[in-house]
């Protein structure tokens, strides 16, 4: 209301100065007394009209004013009426989308991360209506993934525990025997929550800013060979993992066990994705101040749906596999935090049914 009062107050000063204008124009040229009643006395640079009678020229005058007053009227008349059709066309939808946006905000800060804005056009109000249907795209799904996370948590420490507590009443109860076998069980049921438990709080220390490295100046070529032939000797019958030659890249200012570890993740990750007869290289390209590490497979690839999402912390691409087939679904999310924790990126290439490639970037140490 406030826009279209302003718009209709301007119209009416605009008016106000156009009858003005004209009036003055008609007493500065037509109306002007006769001097000395002769044509003689106007200049030879503009037309004269010498008006005789005082009475005619104030009839005339009346009557310019009066038509020249009806014009402007007409005029404001026809600019209200094609403003308000503007309004009309232009301005309400706006107004319709903002009063839809206020309402949309706060039913989101009220939890409704479902509630949409309406968007049919294309104007700075319609962009910013898109960018808050985005932002709330986004936050559904961070609130499904954390929901995801927090039953997936419990799960992940569920099982191994039940485990634990299950044989060891049996041996309380002198129902189970106590064998080596049955110790090395409960001994891998308990590393395996030392694992999710210390993943969990790297991510922690991740997302606080606090997550300590300890870096030297560190061959990577060692490092590499070090993880695979670790994993290949403990992957019998698995995936072929082949290194390519790596011996005059240069040394990198990186925390080692820390990127033993983001090595050990992206591995173990394609091995668990790879069939038997398929391949896995590792290889490495050098820039001006980093050294890319490239990981790919043959394996299974990524749906393109799935891509973009497989660095989120317990996400997976297929949601029937467990976390003997698929993991705990944090792997990759780490990868991605002590990746950038080196001031590094880590970036991931896939088809579907032709496999997959990660690469991670790492700085070279300065002499």
């Amino acid at each position: 209301m406030g826009s279209i009062l302003i718009i209709i107050l301007s119209s009416a000063f605009s008016a106000a100065l156009v009858t003005y204008s004209v009036t003055e124009r008609f007493e500065s040229i037509v109306a002007r007394p006769s001097l000395g009643g002769s044509a003689s006395s106007c200049p030879t640079t503009e037309v004269c009209l010498v008006i005789e009678s005082d009475a005619v020229s104030a009839a005339v005058r009346q009557e310019f004013i009066t038509s020249a007053t009806n014009a402007v009227l007409i005029v404001l008349v026809t600019t209200g009426v094609i403003t308000l059709a503007l309004l009309a066309v232009l301005v309400i939808p706006r107004l319709r989308t903002i009063g839809e946006l206020i309402l949309a905000a706060r039913q989101l800060a009220d939890g409704h991360l479902d509630k949409r804005v309406n968007v049919q056009a294309n104007d700075e109000i319609s962009e910013l209506a898109r960018s808050f249907n985005a932002m709330a795209d986004n936050l559904e799904r961070v609130e499904g993934l954390r929901r995801t996370m927090v039953s997936d948590i419990a799960h992940e420490l569920r099982t191994p525990l039940s485990n634990i507590q299950g044989y060891m009443e049996g041996l309380r109860d002198g129902v189970i025997p106590a064998r080596p076998e049955l110790f090395e069980s409960l001994y891998q049921e308990s590393m395996l929550l030392t694992r999710l438990v210390g993943d969990l709080q790297v991510l922690a220390l991740a997302d606080a800013g606090q997550l300590s490295l300890h870096r030297t100046s560190s061959s990577l070529a060692a490092l590499v060979k070090n993880v695979a032939l670790s994993l290949r000797d403990a992957n019998p019958g698995q995936a072929s993992i082949t290194i390519k030659p790596m011996e005059n890249l240069p040394r990198v200012y990186i925390d080692p066990d820390r990127i033993k570890q983001v090595l050990g993740n992206l591995l173990t990750n394609a091995l668990a994705h790879t069939p038997p007869h398929g391949r896995i290289t590792v290889e490495a390209a050098v820039s001006t101040t980093h050294v890319a590490l490239k990981v790919s497979d043959t394996g299974e690839g990524i749906d393109p749906d799935h891509l973009p999402y497989v660095f989120e912390r317990f996400y997976r691409a297929d949601a029937s596999r467990t976390r003997v087939t698929g993991g705990t679904g944090i792997g990759l999310a780490i990868v991605k935090q002590l990746i950038h924790a080196h001031g590094g990126t880590v970036e991931v290439e896939s088809r579907l049914g032709a496999g997959s490639v990660f690469t991670f970037t790492l700085p070279i140490d300065k002499p």
